[in-house]
């Protein structure tokens, strides 16, 4: 009896170690591997789930190949509006504080990006926006001459998006420049026509969350509802 005791205990102790090990995997309805010299190839049938799901030391994304290595970094990148509409299929820079790039992801159907087996240390998030830039009207433009004469405060992204001609500070010709834009008289600013906040990480031996806003340069009142398919040649 003492026998079959130690055993099932170890028995037991096998299966949780073995369930501690995730290795990539793939359920799909067609799929295959092909290879040269030069490139491989694999792939598999698309689903209509597509949703990701993610925790500590694993991650699910439906209707995608489960990519090879350890989540270190994640987030969502989202628009500052009222309503955080998810930035999808956008790319998503990891830089060194030298402006070195050291790895890139692109955002998922519902916004989120996914960076694995980044090394330790302190980077600095990029962005490269293709989408239309829009959202921009009047509203902007008396926001923006509110906050110059002091009777409302922009705060944050709001703020920056405030600044089309980049000179540090918000005036009339913010305003101005604004008016111009959304009544065709000019074309662009002179920034680009997405801003972002650069935010710094530390990475260490735990994996990082850290999600992401963006918003169109002149859209003050983050009035904007991106389209979630791609669409655009807005790059920065």
């Amino acid at each position: 009896m003492k026998r079959i005791t130690i055993l099932f205990i170890s028995l037991i102790f096998v299966f949780s170690a073995r369930a501690q090990s995730l290795n990539p995997t793939v359920n799909a309805t067609a799929g295959g591997y092909f290879s040269t010299p030069d490139v491989s190839l694999s792939w598999t049938l698309g689903e209509i789930a597509t949703e990701t799901f993610s925790g500590s030391s694993a991650i699910l994304t439906q209707g995608f190949q489960q990519p090879n290595g350890r989540l270190m970094v994640s987030g969502l990148l989202s628009y500052r509006n009222s309503v955080s509409t998810p930035m999808t299929y956008t790319k998503v820079y990891l830089r060194t504080l030298a402006g070195i790039p050291v790895d890139s992801a692109i955002t998922t159907s519902n916004g989120h990006f996914y960076f694995f087996d980044t090394p330790p240390g302190t980077y600095v998030f990029g962005l490269s926006v293709t989408k239309a830039w829009g959202g921009v009207n009047s509203a902007d433009a008396l926001k923006t001459t509110q906050h110059f004469v002091n009777l409302i405060t922009l705060t944050d992204l709001y703020l920056k998006a405030a600044d089309v001609n980049n000179s540090g500070y918000i005036n009339s010709l913010d305003a101005l420049l604004i008016s111009k834009r959304f009544t065709g008289i000019i074309s662009s600013f002179s920034v680009n026509d997405w801003l972002y906040t650069a935010d710094t990480i530390t990475l260490g031996a735990l994996p990082v969350i850290h999600n992401l806003k963006t918003i169109c340069t002149g859209d003050v009142n983050g009035s904007y509802i991106p389209p979630l398919s791609i669409g655009g040649d807005n790059a920065q």
